[in-house]
């Protein structure tokens, strides 16, 4: 009850903002906008174009009031992340609240309980954002952010062996993607499993024009993880010659030989 309180008292206070008329408004490039609005002030998706507008002109307090102005009009998923990201420059507790209430009116929307539980995580409320992540998860298997959070939760947790499960079934429905199979490999080779060699071994083989450092790289962790140095450090070589600039592989060398 008290957080619906605030969360109302929030709005109010974003709104009270959204009646200035001023000659900021009545000049370019925002006047083709305040002229519909003023035809049409019940559209809520004019008030989220101008607002749009205003906070790339850095315009924000504006662009904060347009917007919960038409959050208010019609709660849309993506006019509460937009006011969550505004409300999150200047205040990330305000952002917190603002979000809380966004996603009890629009529980279904998966982004908007994404953006909940990484809030959740930047205040340290891990059990809450995994929490959240795991009710998305069962209501909406295959949503990978759910996912990839969720193991991201539980390596922060400690939690190795539910994590390397999670990004499995994520891995089981976006095999393809990249970000998300490089975080499977790292995984498995950082906790010695030889799932990481034969990974690896398929990223090498997809890799036609050979550029990648990253296969190696996991594999040389798997074997360091092993206690085989010397083929880490020749994995670690290899990862350098497919790509110099690849950090990761001279630092892990580097801890390596000295």
């Amino acid at each position: 009850m008290i957080r619906t309180v605030l969360f109302a008292s929030l709005l109010l206070v974003l709104a009270a903002c959204g009646g200035n008329e001023g000659s900021l408004l009545e000049g370019p490039p925002y006047r083709p906008l305040t002229d519909s609005i003023r035809q049409k002030p019940g559209e809520p998706e004019l008030f989220y174009r101008r607002g749009q507008l205003l906070f790339q002109n850095n315009e924000t307090d504006l662009a904060r009031a347009d917007i919960a102005h038409a959050w208010k009009l019609l709660p849309r998923e993506d006019f509460a992340l937009s006011l969550a990201t505004i409300l999150e420059k200047k205040s990330p507790d305000s952002a917190l609240l603002f979000l809380e209430g966004a996603h009890a009116r629009v529980p279904e929307s998966v982004a908007l309980s994404i953006a909940l539980a990484r809030a959740y995580q930047d205040k340290g409320r891990s059990a809450d954002a995994l929490a959240l992540c795991e009710a998305v998860s069962r209501r909406y298997p295959h949503a990978l952010d759910a996912l990839t959070l969720k193991a991201e939760l539980q390596q922060g947790a400690g939690q190795e062996a539910e994590a390397i499960r999670t990004l499995e079934q994520a891995y089981a429905y976006a095999p393809f993607d990249a970000d998300l199979v490089h975080s499977l490999a790292f995984s498995y080779a950082t906790a010695g499993n030889p799932k990481a060699l034969a990974l690896s071994d398929s990223l090498i083989r997809a890799d036609s024009l050979g550029v990648h450092a990253e296969p190696y790289y996991f594999k040389a962790l798997y074997h360091e993880e092993k206690g085989s140095s010397a083929t880490a450090l020749q994995l670690l070589d290899e990862a350098i010659a497919h790509d110099y600039n690849f950090l990761d592989a001279h630092m892990q060398k580097g801890e390596l030989l000295y």
